[in-house]
């Protein structure tokens, strides 16, 4: 019995080696792993960031943070904010917190300008919002909440809790930041901004800073200027009318009233008629 179960095991072993030198087991091939792709954002998003406003060789006196609406419908930005941080300070998100009002259209841009270092050989656009944070110019981190109160962390040193962060729509964490969207976008400058790719239009989102965005040299747009509607094409934005709402006046009947006639009565006197008696002689007889 020994020797039959070891012949049997041997036999097993030889078959074996040979399925696999005959290549009768294929080899498992892991499946190669796509290139990321680029995908369309589902909400407000930051577009553009230039922190180098009013700062040596600065085409813009002011730094502001630019917002695009690359869904299909209008949303509203009422009670939502703009909140900044340095790159690794202990500065707390709400110590810089500009609100937002208003709306936005499908492919419409949101102007917010801050804080000024000086002048700049270009005029700013007219803004949508305006605030007095001074961004850097080269590392830092925005954040586009949907409430107006600040958040008590910065990303960092001081971690956002589960609600700071289910209230943070867009984050852009550039250059050395400490806090991000998978990695940090690159470095802008004085004379460079960072835009939400593709420039020009801002509408892909993959959650990733380094990705979603390239430096660039800075192109503030407001809810004014010439937008894009993702997968369409340029658009250009026309003010939302003001209807005046002039009342109606119906003129009120005028009833002129029917004069009453009243009828007199005249009642003519019945004459009246005196008999005459008219007396005929009898004539007298003469014998």
């Amino acid at each position: 019995m020994k020797k039959s179960k070891v012949f049997w095991r041997s036999l097993s072993l030889v078959l074996l080696i040979a399925a696999v030198c005959g290549g009768l087991i294929a080899p498992v091939i892991q499946p190669a792993r796509a290139a990321p792709r680029m995908q369309a954002a589902t909400n407000i998003v930051i577009s553009q960031v230039y922190g180098g406003g009013g700062n040596l060789g600065a085409p813009y006196p002011n730094d502001f943070v630019e917002l695009f609406n690359p869904t299909g419908t209008t949303l509203s930005l009422n009670g939502w904010s703009i909140q900044y941080a340095s790159a690794a300070g202990a500065v707390l998100f709400s110590v810089n917190k500009t609100d937002l009002a208003g709306s936005l259209a499908a492919g419409q841009y949101y102007l917010v300008q801050l804080d000024s270092n000086g002048s700049g050989t270009n005029p700013m656009p007219l803004f949508d919002a305006i605030g007095t944070t001074d961004m850097s110019a080269s590392n830092g981190k925005v954040v586009l909440v949907n409430t107006n109160v600040g958040l008590p962390c910065n990303g960092g040193l001081t971690p956002c809790a589960a609600p700071d962060l289910a209230s943070i729509v867009d984050l852009v964490g550039f250059g050395t930041a400490d806090f991000f969207e998978s990695n940090p976008a690159p470095a802008p400058s004085n004379t460079t901004a960072i835009l939400r790719n593709p420039i020009g239009t801002g509408c892909n989102d993959t959650n990733n800073n380094n990705t979603d965005f390239a430096s660039s040299a800075p192109t503030p747009r407001n809810s004014t200027s010439i937008g894009f509607i993702c997968d369409v094409g340029t658009y250009t934005p026309t003010e939302t009318p003001t209807i005046t709402q002039t009342a109606t006046i119906t003129p009120t009947e005028t009833i002129t009233p029917t004069p009453t006639i009243t009828l007199t009565e005249t009642i003519s006197p019945t004459a009246s008629i005196t008999p005459t008696t008219t007396v005929t002689p009898t004539p007298t007889s003469t014998s």
